[in-house]
C-alpha cells in the first residue's frame, strides 16, 4: 500500500512536470507569436519594481527620451493590466512600447501569459536595501491623474516684415523686437486633457520706408500685445496633441493705404485688435535633443478695423536641460480689408524656462 502512494505521487509529480513544461512551451509560442507581429515584449527575469523597468527602458530607448518618466510609468501599467502587482515584476511578461492604437479601448489588447509563479511577497526596493516598499497592487490606470501645474517664461528676439498692396501697388516696411517678454501655464487635468495659455508684450522698433517723399518723422511704434487660451487632448501612448482655443492680438500697422493711394505723404500709425479661433498639432522627437513642434492656423473672428483673413505659426523648441530650452518660431498673418491686403511675416529666436 506505501509503494502505491509513492508511485502515485511520483506520477502526480511528473505529470505537473509535464504540464508546467507544455504551459511553458504554450507562453513561449504565444510570446514569440506576437512579437513577430510586430509586439515589444519583455519577459522579467529579475525582481525589480516599475519604477526600475521604466528607468531601464528610458536610458535604453532614444524615443523616449522626451517622456516624463512618471508619464511612462503610468503607460506601463495600463498597458500591462494583467499585471497583479507593480513592485515585483519578477515573472512576467510585459508590453515594453503601446500595443494598441490611440483610438481603440484597451480590452483590444492581445492578452499575455500570466505569471505562473506564485505570487512573492518580498517586494522589490529601488532604494536602499533597508527601504520597504508598500504593495502597490494593479488598480484601473483610467482614472485621472492629480493635477499638474507647468509655468513657464521667455524672452524672446524678431523681425517681422510687412507687406501693404493696395491696387497692385506695394510698400515693405520692417517692425523689429529687439525684446519679447512672455510668461505661462500649463496645467493637465488627466493624461489626455490639459488648459495652456500664455501673455506676451513685444518692445518694437520700426524701420525707416525708403521713400524721400514720406514724412516719417512723428513715426512711432507702439508696443505688440497677445495672449491665448487652449485646451488640449493628447494622443495616449504617443507624442502627438490636438488643441484649440482663442488667441488675442494688438499690434501696429502703418496707413501705407493713404500713402500708395496719395491721399497723404505722412506716416500714421493703426491700432488692430484681433482675436483668433485657433487649431493646432503639436508633436514630440528628439533630434539630437528633445523637440517639440507645434503647427496651427487661425481664422479671424473679430477685428475693430475690419480686418479677415488667417494667421499661421510654426514653432519648435528644444530642451537645453531639464527646465530650460530654446525656440524658434515663424508667423505670418494674411489679413485683407476692402481693396486692401496686408502680409506680416515675423522670425522670432528665444530662450525660456519651467518651474
Amino acid at each position: 500500500m506505501e509503494v502505491m502512494k509513492q508511485l502515485m505521487l511520483i506520477a502526480l509529480f511528473i505529470i505537473s512536470l509535464l504540464s508546467a513544461s507544455a504551459q511553458a512551451e504554450d507562453s513561449s509560442s504565444i510570446v514569440k507569436k506576437l512579437r513577430s507581429q510586430g509586439y515589444s515584449i519583455k519577459y522579467i527575469e529579475d525582481e525589480v519594481s516599475i519604477v526600475e523597468l521604466a528607468t531601464a527602458l528610458k536610458e535604453e530607448k532614444e524615443d523616449l527620451y522626451y517622456l516624463n518618466l512618471a508619464d511612462y510609468i503610468e503607460m506601463l501599467k495600463r498597458w500591462n493590466r494583467h499585471v497583479k502587482t507593480f513592485t515585483n515584476l519578477e515573472g512576467e511578461y510585459v508590453y515594453t512600447e503601446s500595443p494598441a492604437d490611440p483610438y481603440l479601448s484597451y480590452e483590444y489588447i492581445p492578452a499575455l501569459p500570466l505569471n505562473d509563479r506564485e505570487p512573492q511577497r518580498r517586494l522589490a526596493s529601488i532604494f536602499a536595501p533597508e527601504n520597504t516598499l508598500v504593495e502597490e497592487n494593479n488598480l484601473d490606470y483610467t482614472e485621472l491623474s492629480a493635477r499638474k501645474y507647468t509655468f513657464f517664461a521667455h524672452v524672446t528676439v524678431s523681425q517681422g516684415n510687412f507687406v501693404e498692396e493696395v491696387n497692385s501697388s506695394t510698400l515693405e516696411n520692417q517692425q523689429n523686437s529687439p525684446l519679447t517678454i512672455g510668461v505661462g501655464s500649463h496645467i493637465r487635468f488627466s493624461p489626455t486633457l490639459a488648459v495652456a495659455s500664455s501673455v506676451y508684450l513685444s518692445k518694437l522698433n520700426a524701420s525707416t520706408i525708403d521713400n524721400s517723399e514720406i514724412d516719417q518723422s512723428e513715426l512711432t511704434i507702439k508696443d505688440e500685445v497677445g495672449g491665448n487660451l487652449y485646451l488640449e487632448y493628447k494622443m495616449l501612448d504617443s507624442g502627438y496633441s490636438i488643441y484649440g482655443g482663442i488667441d488675442y492680438e494688438e499690434f501696429t500697422t502703418l496707413n501705407l493705404d493713404e500713402i500708395i493711394e496719395g491721399s497723404s505723404n505722412i506716416i500714421d500709425t493703426n491700432r488692430e485688435k484681433i482675436i483668433y479661433a485657433t487649431a493646432g498639432l503639436s508633436f514630440f522627437k528628439k533630434i539630437v535633443l528633445p523637440t517639440a513642434i507645434k503647427i496651427s492656423a487661425s481664422p479671424v473672428i473679430s477685428s475693430n478695423t475690419d480686418f479677415s483673413g488667417l494667421k499661421y505659426m510654426l514653432y519648435m523648441n528644444q530642451k537645453l536641460s531639464s527646465n530650460t530650452w530654446y525656440h524658434l518660431l515663424i508667423k505670418h498673418h494674411q489679413l485683407e480689408q476692402v481693396d486692401r491686403a496686408v502680409s506680416i511675416t515675423r522670425y522670432g529666436f528665444g530662450v525660456g524656462v519651467t518651474f
